[in-house]
């Protein structure tokens, strides 16, 4: 059977009962696991696989106990039902099964398949409901606006920004009041950095931006650390003139 096109995926997945949003998610996590391929089959003894079709069931072993037989996952509206079986809506299954979450290749293949997905729910005229209440976000993959990753409210490039700006911002200040402009810089970066690190969106602009924020902080730290030397050899030179001055006016 000929590869399935991101649409051809979307449509079969929503004729089988999936939602619009989670008609996205498995449409990217198909693209990821068998690029399409209904008769895709990896049965590799050694990782423990006898998966097939377009999510790569694996019916290994005990597996096939409760799971849809090949004849079954090697169809595609069967495969659509094993998968909406195997997610049973929690959303806690699509990590089990598929580990759209784990950094790596999983994620990286499940996110670099998002956007082909939501291509699919736009053209059905469903993006909206697909999107559902949080516009940032669907099932645990950051998506900041119409494109994954880009933009919107809460979008890992642009939100994590924000904490670069802040630190810019109060550097402007850094000359009427160095130690409090650099509290301010180092305490919007530790915010940044704790805001990407728990966002979940392990995106590629995040190194960029820590990196960022970590040279402004150290730029800063340079800075006052002069500003200092600077006050104590001031100090320190009026100490040793204080004793030839009162030399020469005796």
């Amino acid at each position: 059977m000929a590869r399935m096109t991101a649409d051809q995926i979307y449509a079969v997945l929503r004729r089988n009962g999936a939602d619009p949003q989670h008609a996205v998610t498995f449409t990217a996590i198909a693209l990821r696991e068998s690029g399409g391929d209904p008769s895709a089959h990896n049965g590799n003894a050694a990782t423990n696989d006898n998966s097939y079709g377009l999510f790569q069931e694996n019916i290994i072993g005990a597996l096939a106990r409760n799971r849809p037989p090949a004849s079954v996952l090697l169809t595609p509206d069967g495969a659509a039902q094993g998968a909406i079986q195997l997610w049973g809506g929690n959303d806690a299954n699509l990590q089990t099964h598929w580990r759209i979450n784990t950094p790596g290749i999983y994620q990286d293949g499940y996110l670099r398949n998002l956007p082909a997905a939501v291509a699919a729910a736009t053209k059905a005229g469903e993006w909206g409901a697909a999107q559902g209440a949080d516009l940032t976000r669907i099932n645990g993959a950051t998506l900041g606006g119409p494109m994954p990753g880009l933009g919107g409210t809460g979008g890992p490039m642009f939100g994590g920004l924000g904490g670069v700006g802040s630190a810019i911002g109060t550097g402007l200040d850094f000359a009427k009041n160095p130690l409090g402009a650099i509290g301010g810089a180092i305490g919007g970066a530790a915010s940044d950095a704790a805001s990407s690190a728990f966002s979940g969106a392990f995106n590629a602009m995040k190194p960029f931006l820590l990196g960022a924020l970590f040279l402004a902080g150290a730029f800063a730290l340079v800075a006052i650390g002069g500003y200092r030397a600077t006050a104590e050899s001031r100090q320190q030179f009026g100490q040793q003139a204080a004793p030839l001055a009162a030399a020469v006016g005796g």
